[in-house]
């Protein structure tokens, strides 16, 4: 439960964290990646971090999405290196959620107010 907390407090604080401006890291962001980030996001709108709630069905979506606690730490570290990543990743993360359904408007503009705010 301990390294779950940390992914995801990693995946939605985090971002600004990134200092090393010459290293040139690739990474690969898998598309199921990109899924679970964007249902972290929208639960952290409903539930809030600090809800334990949260934190338990944090581990079902990174699970629904065929992802590891492990490959999910990999990915972010990956992101980190390069603080250029970061806006690459948010990008893919905006344009996943721009093709959400038209019906679900409103996950989908509750997700971009939040990343927006993680963002600034």
């Amino acid at each position: 439960m301990k390294n779950s907390c940390k992914i995801i407090l990693v995946m939605l604080i985090s971002l600004g964290s990134c200092n090393k401006k010459h290293e040139t890291v690739t990474y690969q962001t898998k598309p199921e990646f990109i899924n679970a980030y964007i249902d972290l996001l929208y639960l952290q709108e409903r539930l809030g971090q600090a809800s334990p709630a949260y934190k338990d069905s944090a581990l079902i979506i990174i699970k629904k999405n065929n992802l590891t606690q492990l490959e999910c730490m990999q990915i972010i570290e990956a992101i980190n290196r390069r603080p250029g990543n970061w806006k690459n990743f948010l990008q893919e993360v905006f344009n996943q959620i721009e093709n959400i359904d038209s019906t679900q408007t409103d996950i989908r503009d509750s997700i971009k107010n939040l990343t927006n705010r993680s963002v600034k």
